[in-house]
């Protein structure tokens, strides 16, 4: 069909006001899209610093929070141990409060050890194991550590009634003395800048004690928020400072723990030692770098003790044959706080020809 020449101008005009109309449609369309991108992209701001203040306040608080909770602790803490010490002193067997009844009548061996690692000292201890395992007439013994001694009731603490020796050392000894009532923010010294932070794990025989150890340029410092024994029945307590100065330091070596090359060994000059365990072998290293390089006025060996020297001066006869086995245990990496490396005494016998051996004879032993 074929238009007049009206209405092709008619349908030409509608056409080019169409168009018109669709590209002023398209512009208002493309124009409200940039505008909204625009205020999209100022209200996403605007949320975003609402959300990253709203985090930092909730960190803030969560931070306030955790300050004051570990500040609290570690006055509880101090707290407790003082009365604790306050009580050992009142109530041991010559003290103002002693009650015959309550006071341990057992012995523990001491974890402080002389010269040539030994461990020579006892201390009063309850025992730590079930009442079936023993006599009638010592019963009486068991029947103690199930009664508080005088004035315990000031202690806010559980009783540790099954506790072994050494976790009543983690308890008492580490922290009598440790704790700084001036400075129980962070448990630091005064003017303290710490260095480097590590997770890690301090071991004493059957107690582990999970934290984070802290290298500052005046001491170094553990701060526990879990520690347990790995003995069953045993008690648990949530927080554990330890701070120690570098000048106490008197060897280092490194050590495996559970078959992993990531721990360091510590031996103080009060005789004490502490098995700290790290993540991985890099962190332990890193650490002990950290150690060194700070002022050590008694260290005397970082693991540069070779088994040479110590068989020369045992021909020599400089030191005993116990001295020099004891050496080549330490030497072999073998620690009386980890259980699994247990030092071992090889030719303790020295019969070895009679058909029943008596261990009654010295004769039947190595003298030492």
């Amino acid at each position: 069909m074929s238009l007049n020449m009206d209405e092709s101008l008619a349908v030409r005009g509608y056409l080019e006001y169409r168009n018109k109309f669709l590209t002023k449609v398209q512009q208002r369309a493309i124009r409200f899209i940039v505008e909204e991108k625009q205020q999209t992209k100022i209200r996403s701001e605007v949320a975003m610093r609402m959300t990253c203040r709203v985090v930092e306040d909730q960190n803030l608080l969560r931070k306030n929070f955790m300050k004051t909770y570990r500040e609290s602790e570690l006055r509880n803490m101090a707290a407790n141990v003082f009365l604790d010490g306050l009580l050992t002193d009142l109530c041991h067997p010559e003290g103002l409060f002693y009650d015959a009844e309550s006071w341990p009548s057992s012995w523990a061996l001491d974890p402080t050890e002389g010269p040539n690692r030994e461990r020579r000292r006892l201390m009063s201890s309850h025992l730590s194991f079930d009442i079936k395992f023993l006599r009638p007439q010592s019963i009486n013994k068991i029947k103690k550590r199930e009664k508080s001694p005088p004035l315990f009731h000031l202690l806010k603490v559980k009783r540790l009634v099954y506790a072994p020796n050494s976790w009543n050392y983690f308890l008492q000894s580490d922290l009598r003395g440790n704790i700084n009532e001036s400075s129980l923010e962070d448990g630091l010294v005064p003017g303290e800048r710490i260095i480097l932070s590590l997770s890690a794990v301090v071991v004493r025989s059957t107690v582990e004690s999970s934290g984070e150890i802290l290298a500052g340029d005046k001491r170094f410092y553990f701060h526990s928020d879990y520690t347990r024994s790995v003995q069953k029945r045993l008690s648990r307590i949530n927080t554990l400072f330890i701070r120690w100065s570098y000048g106490d330091l008197v060897e280092i070596y490194k050590r495996h723990h559970l078959l992993k090359d990531t721990a360091l060994e510590i031996f103080l000059s009060d005789g004490q030692t502490y098995l700290i365990v790290f993540e991985d072998q890099a962190k332990r290293d890193q650490f002990g770098l950290q150690i060194l390089s700070s002022d050590l006025c008694k260290l005397s060996s970082f693991s540069n003790v070779s088994v040479q020297s110590a068989l020369q001066l045992w021909r020599e006869g400089a030191i005993t044959n116990f001295e020099y086995l004891m050496q080549l245990n330490k030497l072999a990496g073998r620690s009386y706080n980890d259980l699994m490396q247990y030092p071992v005494f090889p030719f303790v016998l020295s019969d070895y020809k009679s058909n029943v051996l008596d261990l009654t004879n010295p004769v039947s032993f190595r003298f030492f």
